[in-house]
């Protein structure tokens, strides 16, 4: 009895010691590009090839960061599918489904701060902390997602979220590129 006792609380140390940090994990809304309520509309302008869950990452990862400033289109909360139209009405696109960056700044509450090139985790993190959307290129260049918080044990672990997979980190030395958004 003694034994397992011991055990159990050798256990409990344990867990307790490697248990992660992340820093500051705020509350971020999670959006899925391929929700069937918008996974199959058209990405971008007339003639793209594209839906929204095909190629829809960065508008789905700048959806949620819009999102978390409570942003509306026409008097109601946000979600890929009304950003979408939004941006298609206002030329939000390049090249029939590019994401402009700039362009959600039409929507009054946020706006491009910076966009940068294999940002050091230092840069990252400062950002994160002020609390600024922060869109990261990764897998090689062909998917985007949302930098929400990193791990104090292992700052090169970014938190995101991820608008198709369910990966729920990426370590900063495969992100070639991030978008910094700031409030408007």
């Amino acid at each position: 009895m003694k034994g397992a006792i011991l055990l159990t609380v050798l256990a409990v140390v344990v867990t307790l010691s490697v248990a992660r940090h992340v820093i500051p994990h705020d509350h971020w809304p999670m959006f899925k590009q391929c929700d069937p309520r918008w996974g199959n509309e058209r990405l971008g302008d007339a003639g793209s090839p594209n839906t929204i869950c095909q190629a829809g990452c960065a508008m789905t990862s700048t959806t949620m960061a819009l999102a978390h400033f409570n942003t509306t289109v026409d008097k109601h909360g946000v979600n890929p599918g009304t950003v979408n139209s939004w941006l298609v009405k206002h030329g939000g696109f390049a090249d029939k489904d590019l994401i402009i960056w700039s362009a959600v700044s039409g929507l009054g509450t946020m706006k491009v701060d910076t966009i940068l090139q294999s940002p050091s985790a230092s840069v990252v993190h400062g950002y994160i902390n002020k609390g600024h959307p922060v869109i990261m290129h990764v897998r090689d260049n062909t998917h985007f997602v949302l930098g929400i918080g990193y791990d104090s044990e292992n700052p090169n672990m970014i938190v995101v979220n991820d608008p198709a997979f369910t990966t729920t980190e990426y370590n900063l030395s495969g992100v070639t590129e991030v978008v910094v958004y700031a409030r408007a």
